[in-house]
């Protein structure tokens, strides 16, 4: 008894099986896609990611405003410092158009902003004759 539900079962299932459309193979991967793009001469469908730091304008990759490229990388101005995706002046300098500048009086040495020589800073930061 046992052995005829198991044959039973088994008829059943592969009948059921039978019974299940069949898609149409389709292959997948690659090769195809380029073969499909050959095809359709559309070699532009598949657009290239831009590197790091840098957008889609069109079909380049350009910088961020106030940055230049160079190779594949996107550098701030000599006297800046690069954060993420943006280019900040050092400490104590603001930026005036892409440069960064030192407040009125004081000099620039290196990346510092200092008071001219003869003067000294006061308890509000302002650069005094002494």
């Amino acid at each position: 008894m046992l052995l005829k539900h198991l044959i039973f079962s088994i008829v059943l299932g592969a009948i059921a099986v039978a019974a299940l459309p069949q898609p149409e193979s389709q292959e997948w991967g690659l090769e195809v896609r380029d073969n499909e793009e050959q095809m359709n001469n559309n070699h532009n469908h598949h657009q290239k990611n831009c590197p790091d730091g840098q957008f889609r304008k069109g079909d380049r990759c350009v910088c961020p405003d106030g940055q230049f490229k160079k190779g594949n990388h996107c550098f701030c101005p000599d006297d800046q410092i690069k954060m993420g995706n943006r280019c900040f002046c050092p400490d104590g300098q603001f930026k005036k158009g892409n440069r960064c500048v030192c407040p009125d009086r004081e000099v620039r040495q290196g990346n510092r902003c200092k008071c001219p020589k003869n003067e000294y800073r006061d308890h509000n930061g302002n650069c005094r004759r002494g």
